[in-house]
Formats: C-alpha cells, structure tokens, sequence
C-alpha cells in the first residue's frame, strides 16, 4: 500500500510539473500578467 502513495505521489508531482511547465511556456509566448493587475481584475486592492 505504501508503494502505492508513493507512486501516486510521484504522478502528481510531475503532473504538476508539466502543468506549469506548459504555463510558463505559454507566458514566454504571450507575456506575463502582473500581478496589480490580477488584483485590480478580481477587485482584491480594496
């Protein structure tokens, strides 16, 4: 059983890891959004 958590584990780790790989790639591409901007579109900066 703790062979399997540990191979679930390693799936996620590097199903994160290719997500934001693939974030940061389209970011290069199409630029990055600050973050005041973030804030001023979902109306944090109350």
């Amino acid at each position: 059983m703790d062979e399997i958590d540990k191979l679930d584990r390693y799936r996620v780790a590097y199903t994160l890891l290719e997500k934001l790989k693939e974030a940061e790639e389209e970011a290069e591409k199409e630029g990055y959004i600050l973050a005041a901007d973030v804030e001023k579109e979902l109306e944090l900066n109350e």
